[in-house]
């Protein structure tokens, strides 16, 4: 019987396992070696994919962006469009809040890590500058004033990031209903 072929990796599984590593620890943990044990590889696949680690963390950064703001705001546009504001902040709150999601603490992990990192700093800022935009966009739509509008947008958003990071400590997560009941009532 011919010896069992080790498994193929892509940059993609790469990142995956990288996340996984954040969620549970910090990126001080996420290591080549770490990684490649995880993955049942060597390292050499690592180098196959990412010139060195910084590509490694870049490519984390970027994926974080795409999975965390960019895909939730496409996944709320499928779903209920721009024609209703208030159901699209309702959809977007239970698309964050969804305690199923693999890279829970993720989000948490990115907020550590950005406090003693500047790139991650200045890719959070753009993340926090959009999702903040994008609420406010909703609000205004829906018959806010700017104003109020910005107000409300950064309550939900330290609502929805200090879950987070509570969840990312072993507290309870936040109830998606009263969330969007909250939600409701910044409509009214």
């Amino acid at each position: 019987m011919a010896p069992k072929a080790k498994p193929r990796r892509t940059a993609q599984d790469w990142v995956t396992a990288a996340f996984h590593v954040l969620a549970a620890a910090s990126i001080s943990d996420v290591k080549v070696e770490r990684l490649a044990k995880d993955l049942g590889v060597t390292k050499g696949s690592f180098y196959w994919h990412f010139a060195d680690r910084d590509a490694l963390l870049d490519a984390i950064r970027q994926t974080w962006v795409h999975m965390g703001t960019e895909q939730i705001i496409q996944l709320v546009q499928a779903e209920v469009g721009s024609s209703n504001p208030r159901e699209a902040i309702r959809t977007l709150v239970e698309l964050s809040l969804d305690a199923g999601h693999e890279f829970d603490g993720v989000e948490g992990a990115i907020r550590e890590w950005s406090a003693h990192d500047p790139e991650t700093a200045r890719v959070a800022a753009a993340v926090d500058e959009r999702r903040l935009a994008y609420v406010v966009d909703h609000f205004v739509a829906g018959g806010m004033s700017r104003s109020d509008a910005v107000d409300r947008a950064g309550l939900l958003y330290r609502i929805l990031i200090g879950d987070y990071v509570y969840r990312r400590h072993g507290g309870q997560p936040v109830e998606v209903a009263a969330v969007q009941e909250m939600v409701d009532r910044f409509f009214e």
